[in-house]
């Protein structure tokens, strides 16, 4: 039997950098072991999460854990029933997680059963996020992203979990630095030519290259004197927002963009003298960001309830998501008041560098 599941595994798999196999054997540990357990439910807020599934997802109509596992022990009304073995006719995954439900019922007998569900809710959580996140880029005609694994988190337990989050912060600091996510690869390609006339010099946008936790992030970009721009935000080859003329050089979009997908942007410059132009320009690269998923943003939520005077911790989160600007200002933030923190400053300094 394996030995218990170490914080750095915790967090991959809560980063959906973990294959499914090894997933799996998480899982089954967690189900065995009460101190990964609790452990692992403190990575995530449970609630959040499952508040952001049922907002992904509610136009879906998939049964819920609730309902699926009545039906996989034969424990729900008649109506109920017909509702879900109708759905099950047309709909794949379902199907496969009854299936999984009553092998691991039947492998487990009476006893385990209940405490197998605390992790089957989470695997169907995640499973479910994925799906919610593709029905909906379906039905807007984005692009879709490759579903990742997330770590099933059981509901929290009463007493206080021993603080995994306490245990990552000493092994960064001991580690004296934090390796950009592979995410940020995908986010940062070569440079490419940009649609339109003429190119413009020297125009920094922001954001470019990173994870954004708002998903109605703040565009900004150097400012041309007299000029009007018009942002543009792109899923694949397709507009999905447009800023409209506008004279400064700043914008949000009006409604949110969908969590856990691609986009690039670029401004269209126009001058005072008629002429236009487009940034970013090579050989600066096309300016990608993700917006974050919803389970990333409820765990570092939950870490900042947890651990509201955490600064550092924080950045440490952010940086392992992606989010390079987020995990600067905090860290900054930390040194502000710990100007003597050598361990946090060289964390900063080696983020800079990504």
């Amino acid at each position: 039997m394996r030995g218990h599941i170490t914080s750095q595994e915790m967090h991959l798999a809560s980063e959906g950098a973990i294959d499914p196999d090894s997933l799996l054997e998480i899982s089954r540990h967690l189900d065995a072991c009460a101190l990964c357990s609790r452990r692992a439910g403190e990575l995530v807020d449970a609630d959040a999460l499952a508040a952001a599934v049922r907002d992904a997802i509610s136009a879906d109509e998939h049964p819920g854990m609730a309902e699926l596992t009545a039906y996989a022990e034969d424990e729900i009304d008649d109506s109920a029933r017909e509702w879900v073995e109708v759905h099950l006719e047309s709909c794949v995954r379902c199907r496969e997680d009854v299936a999984d439900l009553r092998a691991e019922q039947e492998s487990l007998g009476g006893g385990g059963w209940r405490a197998w569900q605390l992790i089957a809710a989470g695997i169907l959580i995640a499973v479910a996020i994925g799906a919610g996140t593709m029905w909906l880029q379906s039905r807007s005609g984005l692009p879709t992203s490759p579903p990742g694994v997330r770590l099933p988190i059981p509901p929290r337990a009463a007493l206080a979990p021993p603080d995994s989050w306490s245990e990552l912060e000493r092994s960064m600091l001991a580690a004296g630095r934090i390796d950009p996510p592979p995410i940020l690869r995908s986010l940062r390609p070569a440079a490419q030519t940009l649609r339109g006339s003429e190119a413009a010099g020297n125009v920094e946008l922001r954001p470019g290259g990173e994870v954004i936790e708002d998903d109605r992030p703040a565009f900004a970009w150097t400012a041309t004197p007299g000029a009007k721009y018009i942002v543009t935000i792109l899923a694949g080859d397709e507009a999905v927002a447009s800023s409209g003329p506008i004279s400064v050089p700043r914008w949000q979009p009006p409604h949110p963009l969908h969590r856990g997908t691609t986009y690039s942007w670029q401004v269209e410059i126009r001058h005072p003298d008629g002429s236009t132009t487009l940034a970013p320009t090579p050989p600066q690269p096309e300016a990608f960001f993700r917006i974050a998923e919803a389970n990333t943003v409820a765990g570092i939520a939950a870490a900042a309830r947890a651990h509201p005077d955490d600064r550092l911790l924080l950045a440490i989160l952010y940086a392992q998501a992606g989010m390079r600007s987020r995990a600067l200002a905090e860290l900054d933030a930390h040194l502000a008041s710990h100007p003597a923190d050598a361990g946090a400053a060289a964390l900063a300094d080696g983020i800079r560098r990504w």
